[in-house]
């Protein structure tokens, strides 16, 4: 019922939907343990901007770098949110990282499987990363000159058949009306926690 849900009544890729119904069944349903996740998830992804930065940036920029990265509104805000946002953030931060790695010529097999896998994690988070992961693909061509790098984009891309699949038919339903969009649908956390708790009956 819990997916069914989520299928019916809500516009994002349900990666998130599941890391939260899994969180859920650890730590209880309310909305301060939901939101609880994506502080944490916020975080993580403080932690891995400063691994970012500090390949690039001396120590003093690293440091001023993530201070102001940790208080921007936008992630302050979103690491507050029962809303898939903050790990949007946390898999983009990564995918920097790898890319990073991988364009320098520094990545190994693993690095590169890893690189795969979050870009398919960030599609299957939110439609929008395909914005995203365009733009890795034009620093692969133009900065790095590593066509071959396109690759795993790809390979990212074929583990998001399902999924695009799935918007495709949601896309459908709305233009027959039946289904609407989440914000006209839904009233955020509240209708979280109502699958949650109608998924445990």
């Amino acid at each position: 019922e819990y997916f069914q849900n989520l299928f019916i009544h809500e516009d994002s890729p349900p990666l998130y939907f599941v890391a939260i119904r899994l969180w859920s069944g650890v730590f209880g349903i309310s909305e301060v343990r939901l939101r609880l996740f994506s502080s944490l998830v916020g975080f993580l992804a403080v932690v891995l901007f400063f691994g970012l930065a500090r390949r690039l940036l001396p120590v003093w920029a690293t440091l001023a770098g993530t201070l102001l990265f940790a208080l921007h509104p936008f992630v302050v805000e979103y690491s507050r949110e029962a809303r898939p946002y903050a790990l949007v953030l946390l898999l983009a931060v990564a995918a920097l990282l790898l890319l990073w790695v991988i364009g320098a010529g520094e990545g190994t097999w693993w690095h590169r499987a890893l690189f795969v896998a979050v870009n398919s994690a960030l599609l299957y988070t939110h439609y929008h990363a395909t914005l995203f992961i365009a733009a890795e693909a034009a620093a692969l061509l133009l900065a790095w000159r590593r066509p071959s790098g396109l690759r795993w984009l790809g390979a990212s891309a074929v583990l998001f058949v399902p999924g695009a699949l799935t918007l495709m038919n949601k896309m459908a339903m709305l233009r027959s009306g039946q289904r609407q969009l989440w914000v006209q649908a839904g009233d955020g956390v509240g209708s979280v926690i109502g699958w949650l708790a109608a998924a445990r009956t």
